[in-house]
């Protein structure tokens, strides 16, 4: 079985350094202003038919710098994120969460607008329309074997400079409305600064009042609601992100589908596993051996379905029935198994079950003498090796990541691969289908087989795509055969060869005592090479109900069989002698559940593998004394109730959304999951780990593609981003792993919330500027360090900050950190060693910011790795690590990553992590820090636990960015227990620890290239511009409205008017026209 070679995780981890190059971080003053204004969202009257909204906004910073030799503008606006959506001008938005009622919809409508226009003292810039590309990773596909997760270069972003960039979108928009548990919610998003339509100036809505008005919906059905309903644990979610939430309580309606609910199985059914498709016999004596009531129940009185318990019903037939209402050792049953691989299960699972009278049975049928003779058929061969895995080829839901080859320069061009043929016909066509996927870029791809080329294309981009040739027959050769497959595009072509096809015509002649083949309508066939003469043969033109056809065997052997087809069409045939049918991989008792309709409900859902469920007692026993309502649920029950019986993501996602549909209330809060979960689930190129709950592997990363989502576990559907509950993993293999991560929750708890070391924090920090003073490309550091700092001192809890500075003082004055508070660390292990110190003497919080790899943070050098989890030495102190970078909870590659081994190590690490299973942008990474410690923060006494301060966090960020930071909610995993009590008390403060403060926080110094800021709030400090190596800052200019247009205020009153805005006629040519609504009466 193929390994990963190191060298493809090592070069995984350098360019996981690059993981945050196309990010840069807000800029210093920005996050250490101890005041600012801010964008502010509010609700400012409400009513049952709709509700007033105030966004207030300051001005703009705008910045002058040089990208790729022009002068372009950016710009920043406290309390509001830049959007980042492909081809928009990179303009700040907002957005907030409010509550509708039940069965209506919203428009929204502008009824005040103070309204200001700014010059741009250059052209904006846009975000690139199409997909980064990653220059590194390019470089590694050419160079060696491909890796399993890579970085992009940073982006260069195009320069806005006409019209056609200028939005006609209103300031003011629903994004969407959707189900949030018992909730209607619509998500508002706002536009503070809009381009005008000269590109040459910004629309800046100071002030904008907004009516939302709720209107009925009547072109849809609507659920039968119960009772309004108490969301227990989820309430403070809900209270945190809800603008309207003491309105929207009222509106609050658990919706029932009553045909949803269904009644518990009482008869017992028994898992049929199936390795491939074929007619599958089942012994009597196998079915005695798995508990089945074989004394009572005859081979014909057996139910098979597939497609789980309740699916499609499958004909069966018996072998050797001697007609008693017994299952006799020497009886069988037989049934046809069409059998669909999943990317999680390679086998299939059918369900058997007693009955007491005869189910579907297999027919036979004699079909009229036919005239016409076939005498060949076409035979189809699928070669296909899954060896390496590409999560970003394509870009693309529901894609083939796994591959056999790549051609590619560096490596090769070209690949050959043998293939057999066997008693070909004598005339005839045979074809050759390739499927393969690109790079970006221009491919070709030639095909020859048996050194001769059958086919050349040319095709682009990266998508999947299949080349087919059609070749004389007298091209093969009986035996083997080679097919040679180039990609001859200008380089670098980066082409991945998937699988290749071969059909061919082929004598009808069996192959080890079957034949499957494909036979026209109305034709006599003859096949031959049977050992023995006792041969059937099915019609297969409906899987579920073959047919058996009547047949001559004639024999010496090798024996012929001889029939005729019925005139129904063209149809598959399968042909086989006894010896033949396949027999199941395993049979065994499905207990009976109440997963469907329980008797009670639950707060706290945990599932796991059964043999992972006893190592869990001590955590269920702490949590059912906390008075939650505790469920341990055995994963393979979910996949039998709510899937086929196979792991299969979806399955879990089903299960959670009908417990809060169905399940008593109130309805589950926390889900813990446990098990670790494998990107290759199915052991293509490492054995997958043990006691797994699958990795919900989805396209929710922007540039790697493809990876874990533990969040579209707890979204109401699989499209659904939006978290129905609060989520967490352990990622143990074993009872012991279990036991070890449990051990660490209750020694985290157990010492109270006031103990000493509970109230201290570390924040490490990655260097801002480069061994030779240049500015970090990804941004700085230290001052996402430092703002996080100001939070945590300002609420009495004491911060050691470990910045790591390569760069002297010396070299640049910038580098000049004072100490205290920021100890010198120079060398990347004498900073692991001062972490190390400080957790041992007790840490109750980590937090790092900077570069990462899924094994380490940072990485040249290093500044910790999972080697070093073993002797961190912090028995009694573990700790809760928020790791705000990219890659280190990237749990499901082929190598433990760092956040879920400081979780798993036993006696040492954290109890719990917070990390991203992506490329995760440090836009918004932030926010999410902040979020966090502000919700942590805010009342110490509430006992707040983790679930709720990450959700929260996460649902802040995708509200306040209007959904542009949605990967977010995906991509960031707790590794831990989301019930874990997180307390935060300080009744003395210790601003520091190990050396006296300064009365604040002491921001870095300034970077070398700086830029003046222009139009800002009085109580913004002045930022500092954060250079590019392609970039350079020179001072902004100053901007001067054009003109304030005379808003007449409506007042807030009933009815809710809009007003006209009314700009000097000098400049009405210049802008957008705003955004009106004929004054009438809202709702």
């Amino acid at each position: 079985m193929h390994v990963n070679p190191p060298e493809r995780w090592l070069i995984a981890v350098l360019i996981g350094l690059m993981c945050l190059g196309a990010a840069p971080l807000h800029t210093v003053a920005q996050h250490l202003a101890a005041a600012r204004a801010t964008t502010t969202i509010r609700v400012i009257q409400t009513r049952d038919d709709g509700m007033l909204l105030e966004m207030n906004a300051p001005p703009p910073a705008l910045t002058v710098i040089h990208r790729a030799g022009q002068s372009v503008t950016t710009l920043t606006l406290p309390g509001a994120l830049i959007d980042d959506q492909p081809g928009s001008p990179r303009l700040p938005i907002a957005g907030a969460w409010v509550a509708i009622p039940p069965g209506r919809t919203a428009t929204v409508r502008v009824v005040e607008d103070e309204q200001t226009f700014l010059a741009l003292p250059a052209p904006l810039l846009i975000n690139r329309a199409d997909a980064p590309i990653g220059a590194a990773r390019v470089a590694a596909d050419a160079g060696m074997e491909p890796l399993v997760l890579d970085g992009a270069a940073p982006a260069a972003d195009a320069v806005l400079a006409s019209a056609a960039g200028a939005s006609s979108t209103p300031p003011a928009v629903i994004a969407n409305i959707e189900m949030w548990r018992s909730q209607t919610v619509a998500r508002l998003l706002f536009r503070p600064l809009q381009l005008a339509v000269d590109s040459d100036h910004l629309l800046a809505h100071r002030r904008l009042v907004v009516a939302l008005d709720f209107v009925d919906d009547r072109t849809s059905s609507h659920p039968a609601y119960a009772a309004a309903v108490d969301e227990g644990a989820f309430e403070p979610v809900l209270q945190a992100m809800l603008l309207n939430y003491a309105q929207g309580r009222v509106w609050r309606r658990r919706p029932i589908d009553v045909g949803q609910r269904a009644a518990t199985q009482e008869n017992r059914r028994w898992r049929v596993r199936v390795p491939v498709s074929g007619m599958v016999r089942i012994d009597c004596a196998d079915l005695a051996a798995a508990g089945a009531p074989v004394e009572t129940t005859p081979p014909t009185h057996w139910r098979v379905q597939r497609d789980g318990k309740t699916g499609t019903a499958v004909a069966t037939g018996s072998l050797g029935d001697n007609g008693d209402a017994r299952c006799d050792a020497g009886e069988s049953l037989f049934f046809y198994a069409y059998v669909q691989p999943t990317r999680y299960a390679a086998d299939g699972v059918f369900w058997l079950s007693a009955a007491s009278d005869s189910g579907v049975i297999i027919d036979d049928i004699t079909p009229p003498s036919a005239s016409l003779i076939q005498d060949i058929y076409v035979h189809r061969d699928r070669y296909e090796t899954n060896r390496l895995y590409y999560s970003y080829i394509p870009l693309a839901e529901d894609a083939e990541h796994w591959y056999w080859d790549i051609l590619t320069p560096a490596i090769s061009i070209t690949h050959s691969y043998p293939f057999t043929v066997s008693e070909l016909a004598a005339t005839g066509e045979a074809q050759v289908s390739v499927a393969l996927a690109g790079y970006d870029g221009a491919h070709v791809t030639q095909l020859a087989v048996n050194e001769q080329v059958v086919a050349q294309s040319a095709w682009n981009g990266r998508q999947p795509y299949t080349i087919t040739a059609t070749l004389p027959i007298t091209r093969l050769q009986a035996g083997v055969n080679t097919v040679r497959i180039s990609a001859l595009g200008p380089a670098p072509d980066l082409q991945y060869v998937d699988a290749f096809t071969i059909a061919y015509p082929r004598q009808l002649t069996a192959q080890a005592d079957h034949l499957f083949f494909t036979a026209l309508p109305g034709h006599r066939l003859t096949l031959d090479g049977f050992s023995t003469s006792e041969i059937a043969v099915y019609s297969l033109a409906d899987f579920d109900h073959p047919r058996r056809v009547a047949a001559t065997v004639a024999t010496p052997c090798p024996c012929r069989v001889t029939f005729d087809t019925p005139m129904e069409g063209e149809a598959p045939y399968l042909a086989l002698t006894a010896a033949s049918y396949l027999t199941p991989t395993a049979i065994t008792a499905a207990p009976v559940t109440d997963l469907l309709s329980p008797t009670d409900g639950a707060d706290y859902l945990i599932l796991a593998p059964a043999e992972l469920a006893e190592a869990l007692d001590p955590l269920v026993a702490q949590r059912r004394t906390a008075g939650l309502r505790v469920r341990v649920i055995d994963v393979q029950a979910i996949y039998d109730d709510f899937g086929d019986g196979r792991p299969d993501p979806t399955a879990i996602q089903r299960f959670l959304n009908y417990t809060l549909t169905t399940w008593p209330a109130p309805a589950p809060a926390y889900v813990l999951l446990v098990g670790d979960g494998s990107y290759d689930p199915r052991g293509y190129q490492t054995p997958p780990p043990p006691s797994t709950l699958p990795a919900y592997l989805r396209f929710v990363d922007p540039v790697i593609g493809e990876t874990a989502s533990d969040n579209r576990y707890v979204a109401a559907t699989p499209e659904s981003q939006l978290p129905q509950m609060m989520v967490g993993r352990l990622p143990a293999r074993t009872p012991a792993e279990v036991a070890a991560i449990v051990a660490k929750i209750l020694a985290f708890e157990g010492v109270g919330a006031d103990a000493a070391w509970r109230r201290q924090t570390v924040i490490v920090a990655d260097n801002t500027f480069e061994s030779n003073g240049r500015p970090d490309p990804a941004g700085n550091f230290w001052a996402l360090a430092d703002r996080a700092a100001t939070q945590l001192i300002t609420a009495g809890v004491a911060v050691e900050r470990l910045y790591f500075n390569p760069c002297a003082a010396s070299t640049a004055p910038a580098c000049d950190l004072p100490d205290p508070p920021y100890p010198r660390f120079g060398d990347a292990a004498a900073l692991t060693a001062a972490f190390r110190s400080s957790v041992r003497a007790g840490r109750g919080l980590v937090i790092y910011t900077g570069h990462a790899s899924p094994l380490s943070w940072a990485g040249a050098p290093s500044l910790l790795r999972t080697s070093d989890a073993p002797g961190l030495g912090n028995r009694e102190h573990p700790f809760v690590a928020l790791e705000m970078s990219c890659y280190t909870g990237f749990f499901h590659g082929p190598y433990d990553a760092l956040s879920e081994l400081l979780v798993r190590t036993p006696e040492s690490g954290a109890v719990a992590t917070w990390s991203s299973s992506g490329q995760s942008p440090l836009r918004g990474q932030d926010v999410l820090l902040e979020q966090f410690l502000t919700t942590l923060l805010a009342d110490p006494a509430a006992g707040m636990t983790l679930g709720q301060a990450v959700l929260t966090a996460k649902l802040y960020l995708d509200s306040a960015g209007g959904g542009v930071y949605d990967s977010a909610l995906d991509v960031f995993h707790l590794f831990g227990d989301p019930a874990l009590v997180l307390r935060v008390a300080a009744p003395t403060p210790t601003p520091t620890i190990g050396a006296t403060p300064p009365p604040a926080p002491t921001p870095p110094p300034a970077l070398t290239t700086e830029a003046t800021p222009v139009a800002t709030a009085t109580d913004i400090s002045t930022p500092i511009a954060t250079a590019t190596p392609a970039d350079s800052a020179s001072p902004t200019l100053p901007v001067s409205p054009v003109t304030t247009p005379v808003i007449t205020p409506s007042p807030v009153a009933t009815p809710w008017q809009s007003a006209t805005h009314t700009p000097a006629p000098s400049s009405q040519q210049l802008f957008l026209p705003a955004v009106q609504a004929s004054a009438q009466e809202g709702g």
